[in-house]
């Protein structure tokens, strides 16, 4: 499947293209190469003049919302975490699997089909409205705060 935000051009005309457009661009601006700061004014060329390395133009959004979707990734990932250390601690110790273990394993199993699942759909989940994105990320911490309450009732 792909993505329907890029447009597909053919290589040779998209390069001739991009470098047509990266000239005009800076033929009156002051840009820094983004490697070696070399002022960019009037580059003739493909290459700063420089480093030799290509810049290319790109385009940025800052309304791009990582903050919500690294929230929401995080206590999935401690969740899945724990359950792999439980995974390890079982395969030195299988004794300790009848000792009321699957429900924590399962939590850390499902958190971390969770979290690759956000991690595959990250580009819908950065198109949602900041309130969806807070309300996942609260979604995920209530989880985690969950079975953090339950493993120390366990204890």
């Amino acid at each position: 499947m792909g993505h329907r935000y890029a447009a597909r051009m053919p290589e040779t005309a998209s390069r001739d293209s991009d470098e047509t457009l990266l000239e005009g661009f800076l033929r009156d601006r002051d840009c820094p190469c983004p490697i070696c700061q070399y002022n960019l004014r009037g580059l003739a060329g493909a290459t700063c003049p420089e480093c030799g390395s290509p810049p290319h133009l790109s385009l940025n959004s800052p309304n791009t919302r990582v903050g919500p979707f690294v929230l929401a990734l995080a206590p999935l990932l401690m969740i899945g975490g724990v359950g792999v250390l439980l995974l390890i601690a079982i395969a030195r110790h299988p004794q300790a699997l009848s000792e009321g273990l699957q429900v924590p394993m399962a939590a850390g199993a499902l958190s971390l089909l969770t979290a690759a699942w956000l991690l595959f759909r990250r580009t819908r989940f950065l198109c949602l409205s900041r309130e969806a994105q807070s309300a996942a990320a609260l979604a995920a911490w209530s989880a985690f705060l969950f079975a953090c309450g339950w493993a120390a009732s366990m204890l």
